[in-house]
């Protein structure tokens, strides 16, 4: 693991040698096109939790590139972050593609998301450990950072750099309530034992080699059980007491499917872009999780593999920010905890042939699972994929059981592009 880390650091680091002139100028080598699209709400800033003292500071950035031949071109790209004004740069996050197609299926979409955890509870003589972070004060919580970011596409010398952009990091302070109070005084008080410290899979395969910053998506989990690969239906969430199952929640906010076909390329992708929202009970802290994939109609499914990408979109859904520097937000129940905004995706390629039969499933059916190793010391939660229709932004196929999606497809709906 240490190896292959260590050589995709290698790799990067020489990528980013290579393509330095184009990102320092914010300019396009050849055709590649890309601009950023920033997303409504609150997009950056520092979430604090009063009975831990962690915080999280976090920006998302979106942005939408253009390849120069064919929109269903594989694009990579990085980005680097400033914390003194632009005067000296580190690495930041990957680039994760939010797998679905814009500007009239021409232009395809990405997301930058930087994130720091901060310990600010100076007090805990321990108590409160996390991997990479260090105690310290609020004071010294990051007050502004700044981004430049870059693409390129595969196999070819096409690149570009993004305007570089900064942002202010106002401080939000939420209180929870007594149920969320008692799991965290578990957690400070040790009742967890080794679970409050060994998060295992909740750390990016990168967070050795960067510090303390989380920044890289998160690897898919293996099935957590066996019966939920492999068979037609994911097991359903475990039960435990009530308060536990108000402890990690998560809801389907909208999820849509894409088959594109490019004459050019010569191939089809298949691409998932769903979002879900996670309460978490110790708010701020790293989540893991994995997805699984059938294809055909969920009468029939048989076989689910292990499939997509996990991605925490350094966004949380919920945080009321009134201007100032700082703010303390108090949360009355469970049902107001600021949730996290994750996205998963699922990118399929498959060879095409314009004067064959197309060959597409007839139907995808997709499930989602979180872990929260600290809060809720490892305990599994699918994600509700029955929620109201009337809730979700638009639609996203149907539910075919609480923790099973799925979205038709047929040849009518394949969309065709260089």
């Amino acid at each position: 693991g240490a190896m292959a880390v260590g050589m995709r650091g290698a790799r990067l680091g020489a990528l980013t040698k290579r393509i330095a002139i184009a990102i320092a100028c914010t300019t396009t080598v050849s055709g590649l096109d890309a601009w950023w699209m920033y997303p409504d709400g609150v997009a950056w800033g520092t979430l604090c939790v009063e009975e831990t003292g962690l915080c999280r500071s976090y920006v998302h950035t979106v942005a939408a590139a253009k390849p120069s031949n064919s929109p269903l071109a594989v694009l990579f790209g990085a980005a680097e972050m400033s914390y003194d004004g632009g005067a000296t740069w580190s690495s930041g996050p990957l680039a994760a593609f939010e797998t679905h197609l814009v500007m009239d299926n021409q232009a395809q979409v990405f997301t930058y998301n930087w994130h720091w955890l901060t310990n600010t509870n100076a007090n805990a003589n321990g108590a409160i450990t996390y991997p990479k972070s260090s105690p310290t004060t609020a004071a010294s919580l990051p007050s502004s950072v700044c981004m430049r970011a870059w693409l390129a596409e595969v196999g070819t010398e096409d690149s570009t750099g993004l305007e570089e952009t900064c942002f202010d990091l106002n401080t939000t302070w939420v209180s929870t309530d007594a149920e969320a109070h008692d799991i965290a005084d578990g957690v400070a008080g040790g009742a967890q034992g080794d679970a409050a410290v060994d998060t295992g899979d909740a750390l990016s395969t990168d967070s050795a080699a960067i510090g303390h910053e989380d920044q890289s998506t998160r690897p898919s989990r293996p099935c957590p059980n066996v019966d939920g690969c492999g068979h037609r239906d994911p097991p359903a969430p475990s039960k435990g007491s009530k308060s536990d199952d108000a402890a990690l929640s998560a809801s389907l906010l909208f999820g849509n499917w894409t088959v594109a076909c490019s004459r050019s390329l010569s191939i089809c992708r298949t691409m998932g872009h769903v979002a879900v929202d996670v309460q978490a009970p110790l708010i701020v802290l790293p989540l893991s999780g994995g997805g699984q994939v059938c294809e055909g109609h969920g009468d029939n499914c048989e076989s689910y593999k292990p499939s997509g990408e996990l991605t925490w979109l350094s966004y949380f859904d919920g945080v009321e920010e009134e201007g100032g520097s700082e703010t303390v937000q108090e949360l009355t129940s469970s049902s107001s905890y600021p949730s996290q905004r994750w996205h998963w995706g699922f990118d399929q390629t498959r060879p095409y042939d314009p004067s064959a039969p197309l060959v597409i499933p007839t139907e995808v059916c997709y499930s989602i699972w979180f872990v929260d190793p600290v809060g809720t010391n490892g305990r599994t939660r699918f994600v509700n994929m029955s929620v109201d229709e009337g809730s979700l932004s638009h639609w996203s196929g149907y539910a075919e059981s609480e923790s099973v999606r799925c979205w038709p497809v047929n040849e009518t709906a394949v969309v065709y592009v260089a």
